[in-house]
Order: structure tokens, then C-alpha cells, then sequence
């Protein structure tokens, strides 16, 4: 699937960590090469604008003409102030008890259904809406429900305040780094009971301070807009009175998602359509959805992405979308930021985003991934300029941690591993449970080292830079364990990046018991200590170690207990040892362990659509 649509699959952007790092190294390389190869020109260098942006380029078809003939218009944004809080905020759903589905809504049926799915984009838009709400929504989060489903949350079938720490709870915001959860629960019809959604916010160390619930309703009953109006209120109800009375009072209220219910329907086919990849039958969601609502500017974020990728489609049909969108719903910031950024990017406009980006920072000036737009639009590529925007006009503003990743990419990407790192350990002091500033801080330290270590001279002389590696090496291993600490499922890199940092780049094996212990465990993990898909480099290191210790591993991954600090790496080493030994019992075993304990990452989204028929012979 395009990177682009994997990154649209949310409509929330965390904008400052390494995945983005690597999306960029492209354009910096490019820009680099650009630099070091100056073209003569006999033509005047081009006049700039007080942003230091050059004009727009000529439109290369009489449609991108008339679409951008004009800035994007103002009319109806509604200037704000600074907030007086930024808190990170994560939507978790909770599966029911009594089904194996982690995606609640999927336990429901009919109208309840797509209530149900549309109350989570309803919920998105009044958050984003808020500015000293910021949100976070992706993989790591949507692993995190099936850890929920046999969670102890207080008067779990009538939820109310719980004016202390709830620890289920307390663990998710911790996972997540987040200050604020809304837990949401679907249940399904029974007897005369409606099907129902519970709703839980729950503040870091503090408790739950809203608890509700209410009756999913359904479509067009009683009238055309009754199903709006009760996900309406109840996204409201869920997001208020977080802020003092009068900074509340002064905040503008979203418009509804839709504007009647067979928009809300077809905004949830669109979506999930989306969501699964397919981009026709998004397509035709979004065309019913625009006859029946064509000021639902939230489609947009969709639209967008949509036809950027279809193959029918074009960057300027995106645009055009999203341009319609924005004038049906002017102080989303999100949308028209996005749309900002999308244009100076996708078809180079860089001074009509930045116009469109701006208005968006009227309603929201303090808004993190504005600004942080803004900064990537003025340097193109240009990582210390960028460093330069984001040191005098946004560190200032935030003490999360967020820039500090920031300014460590921009380090790293101008090959500043060194800078980069001081980055980051200021990041992780700020946010010590923040798993994107660990992954960074991790990574980049296990490039640094194995780049010292390559230019360390042979002798004496090279003996610092030989300490230095080991000590980049040390701490890379220590922020590796902080990742698997904090979130066991996300395995992208980090397993193949701790092998790396502990045998220092495949040249050297740990020689105290538990490291050795745990670096095996780690491989086991990868590949369940065979040869092949990133075992080369280490079974020529460790072929001596191997035979002993694949039974050693073995034997120590089947006697793991459920409460053991490595318990579920042991779940994924010994299901790697079962495939490899084609004991489909065994795997079936772990599988159903997995299933229990809530376990979402690799192997188990691979694997678990072939076994499905025999684990569900356990109810």
C-alpha cells in the first residue's frame, strides 16, 4: 500500500518522530545535492516574499488555473488565543467480554453499527477542535484495545467519576504517553436493552472526572438529523470543562460531522472503505456522501488522499476537495492545514500553503502541527533552517518533549548524530514514558556508535572514538529495553536494532549470562534462531552459541509464566520455534494465549486469519 495512504489511514498526524526522519531523508539528500551543485544562471534571482518564499510556479493545466487563481478565502475564520494546557489525548475502545472482536463496533449490527463507528469521527472532530486537546491515533494505539478487553474499570456496566487512579487505566496513559483517555465501550442489544455506548474520561493520576452513557440510536428516527444531534451532544459532554469556564466560553464549537444521518452513513462507508484499502469504494462513499451533505468538510481529510492515490484521479482533484471543504468549515484547522501543507508539497505553491496555513494559525496560533507545517514548508529541506524556525518560535511554547524530537531530526538529518542525541536525551528527561522519543534516541545512538567504531583508527589513536562507540552502544541498549518496556507489540526495527547495538554492529557477543540470555531471546524473537531473513550477520557471529542455545531458548520460552518480565517476547519466540518446527498444536497454543492476554504485535496479525477457525473452538 502507497506510504501516503498507510499515513492518511488517520486523520491525526504525530508529526515529530523518526518515521517522518526517514520520509524526509530523501528531500534533504536532494536539497544537499542541490547545494553542492549550484546551475549558473544569467536570469535575476528570483523575488521573495516577506517568508523568504518565491513566487508560486505557473499552473500546468487550465483546471490547477482556475482552481488556484486566487489565496484561500478567510471568510468565517474566527480568530483564538494560545490555550492555557496542551494535553495529549488518545481515544481507546474497550472490546466487549463476552466476544474475541477487539474492534467493538464490529460486535454491533445495523444502524447501532454505524452509530457506533461514526461516534469515533464525531469525538475526533471536537477534539481537534479544541485547542489544549492534542491527539494522537495510529497502530499503537489501535493495538492497545484488545489490552482493555478484560480491564477492571470501575462500574464498568454504569460508568461513573472515580476521583482517584483506576491502574488499568493509569497503564494505558502511560503506554501512551497520553494525558488524557476517552475510553468508550459498544455493547450490543439484548432483550429489551438498546445497544449502548459507554463513555470514560479518565485524567493521568487523577481518575475518571466524566463517566456516561447513552443509547446508540438509530437512523433518521425520529427525524432526519436524530442520530446527529445524540452523537453531537455526546462527543461535547465527553470533551468539556477540561479548561477554566471562560477559556471553554471563548472556544468555537465544531459544526455537526454531517448534517443528517444518510450523510453519517455514508461518511462511515467512506471511511471504513478508506480504512481497508479500498479506494473505489471510498470513492463512490464520498460521491453519495457529497449528494446528501456537500458542506461535510471533514470528508476532506479523506477526499484528499482519495484521490491523490486513485489512479483516475489527480493532485488537483485532491485539492480542489479540500479547498471546497475549507469553506464549508473554516475554523477546522486541521483540514485547512492540511490542505496548506498537501498543496506546497504535492504541486509546489509554497506561498499560497503558507497563506492558507497562517489563517489556520489565526484560530489555532499555537497549534503544534501547524507550526510545525509551517517550518517544513519555509526550509524545503533545509534541516538547520528549519532548526532555526522551530528554536525561536516554538520551542518556547512547548514543554512535552515534542520539539526536542523535532530538533533532534533535524540534527540527525544533517548528519549531526552527536547534536541529535543531546536532542533527544532532553526529550526522553521531559517524557519519560514517550515511545517515539525513546525509538529515536535508540536509533540514532546505534548509528552513531557503529560509525565510530567503523572510523576508530587502528591503536592508540583510536581509542577514544573505540570508548565513545561503546558508550553510544550502551545507551542505545538501554532505550531499546525502554521501547519493549513501554510497548512490547511495536517490533518495527526494534528487534533487528537491538541486535545490533548489543553484538556492535554483528562484530561481538555480550559476555555476562543475562545479556547473552536476552540477546538470544531477542533473535529468537526475529527468527526463531534460524538462518535466513536477518540471521545471516548472526549465525556467522554466534554459529559456535547456536546449537546449545536453540534448545537453551527453547526450554526457557516453554517454562515462561504469565507475570514474567519478558513473558510475551517468550510467547513470540516460542511460536517462531513452532513454525519452524511445523507444530501447528503449539501454535494454536500460543496463539490463544496471545488472543487472552491482549498481545497484538508481530507474529499475531500474520498469523492469526489462518488459525482463526480452531482458536474460535475456545469461546
Amino acid at each position: 500500500m502507497n506510504v501516503t495512504v498507510k499515513r492518511a489511514l488517520t486523520t491525526s498526524i504525530r508529526s515529530v518522530g523518526f518515521g517522518l526522519l526517514l520520509a524526509l531523508l530523501a528531500i534533504s539528500r536532494m536539497a544537499a545535492q542541490a547545494q553542492d551543485k549550484p546551475q549558473p544562471s544569467s536570469e535575476p534571482q528570483a523575488k521573495v516574499d516577506a517568508n523568504g518564499l518565491p513566487e508560486d510556479p505557473a499552473p500546468l493545466t487550465p483546471e490547477e488555473a482556475e482552481v488556484f487563481k486566487e489565496n484561500l478565502s478567510a471568510e468565517g475564520l474566527v480568530p483564538g488565543k494560545a490555550p492555557s494546557v496542551y494535553l495529549k489525548t488518545v481515544i481507546l475502545i474497550v472490546p466487549n467480554l463476552t466476544s474475541w472482536q477487539d474492534y467493538a463496533p464490529n460486535d454491533l449490527a445495523g444502524d447501532a453499527r454505524i452509530t457506533a463507528i461514526a461516534f469515533e469521527s464525531v469525538l475526533e472532530t471536537h477534539i481537534d477542535y479544541k485547542p489544549h486537546l492534542w491527539r494522537e491515533d495510529g497502530p499503537r494505539q489501535r493495538r492497545y484495545f484488545a489490552r482493555l478487553r478484560f480491564a477492571d474499570i470501575p462500574s464498568r456496566a454504569d460508568p461513573r467519576p472515580v476521583d482517584k487512579p483506576v491502574p488499568d487505566l493509569e497503564a494505558a496513559a502511560r503506554c501512551q504517553n497520553a494525558d488524557v483517555i476517552v475510553a468508550l465501550s459498544f455493547t450490543p442489544a439484548a432483550g429489551e436493552a438498546r445497544a449502548a455506548c459507554s463513555v470514560w474520561r479518565y485524567r493521568r493520576k487523577q481518575g475518571i472526572d466524566v463517566a456516561f452513557k447513552f443509547d446508540l440510536p438509530d437512523l433518521g428516527k425520529p427525524g432526519p438529523d436524530a442520530a446527529v444531534k445524540v452523537l453531537e451532544q455526546s462527543a461535547a459532554r465527553a470533551t468539556a470543562g477540561i479548561v477554566g469556564a471562560q477559556e471553554e466560553a471563548a472556544l468555537v464549537p465544531p459544526p455537526p460531522t454531517c448534517a443528517n444521518d444518510k450523510a453519517l452513513k455514508f461518511f462511515v462507508e467512506m471511511r471504513s472503505a478508506f480504512t481497508g484499502q479500498d479506494l473505489n469504494g471510498a470513492w463512490i462513499a464520498y460521491a453519495d456522501l457529497m449528494a446528501v451533505d456537500p458542506r461535510c468538510g471533514r470528508a476532506a481529510l479523506f477526499s484528499m488522499e482519495i484521490f491523490k492515490n486513485h489512479e483516475q484521479s489527480s493532485p488537483i482533484k485532491a485539492l480542489e476537495s479540500g479547498i471546497k471543504a475549507v469553506k464549508s468549515t473554516p475554523n477546522d484547522v486541521l483540514l485547512r492545514g492540511r490542505l496548506a501543507y498537501n498543496t506546497a508539497v504535492w504541486i509546489r505553491r509554497r506561498r499560497w500553503g503558507m497563506h492558507a496555513l497562517e489563517q489556520a494559525l489565526v484560530a489555532q496560533p499555537r497549534n503544534y502541527s501547524l507550526l510545525l507545517w509551517k517550518s517544513m514548508i519555509l526550509s524545503e529541506g533545509d534541516q538547520q533552517k528549519q532548526k532555526a524556525w522551530l528554536l525561536e518560535n516554538v520551542l518556547p511554547h512547548f514543554k512535552d518533549g515534542r520539539v526536542e524530537v523535532a530538533l533532534g531530526n533535524n540534527e540527525a538529518l544533517s548528519s549531526k548524530l552527536a547534536e541529535a542525541i543531546q536532542w533527544y536525551e532532553k526529550a526522553v528527561t521531559i517524557a519519560p514514558d514517550d515511545h517515539e522519543a525513546w525509538f529515536s534516541l535508540a536509533i540514532i545512538s546505534t548509528h552513531h556508535g557503529e560509525n565510530l567504531q567503523r572510523a576508530a583508527l587502528i591503536g592508540p589513536e583510536g581509542d577514544k572514538d573505540r570508548a565513545d562507540a561503546l558508550a553510544r552502544f550502551a545507551r542505545a541498549i538501554e532505550a531499546w529495553n525502554r521501547c519493549l518496556s513501554i510497548d512490547v507489540t511495536e517490533q518495527n526495527m526494534v528487534l533487528e536494532f537491538y541486535v545490533r547495538a548489543v553484538t556492535r554492529d554483528y562484530k561481538y557477543l555480550p559476555t555476562e549470562e543475562a545479556d547473552l540470555n536476552r540477546l538470544f531471546l531477542i533473535q529468537a524473537c526475529r527468527n526463531g534462531l534460524q538462518s535466513g531473513a536477518g540471521g545471516n550477520n548472526f549465525g556467522k557471529l554466534a554459529s559456535e552459541l547456536l546449537p546449545a542455545q536453540q534448545k537453551l531458548q527453547r526450554m526457557r520460552v516453554k517454562e515462561a509464566k504469565p507475570g514474567d518480565a519478558d513473558y510475551e517476547l517468550s510467547l513470540c519466540a516460542r511460536i517462531n520455534f513452532a513454525q519452524a518446527d511445523n507444530d501447528l498444536e503449539e501454535i494454536v497454543t500460543v496463539l490463544r494465549e496471545m488472543r487472552k492476554i491482549g498481545y497484538r504485535g508481530n507474529p499475531y496479525p500474520g498469523l492469526i486469519d489462518r488459525f482463526r477457525p480452531l482458536l474460535d473452538e475456545e469461546k
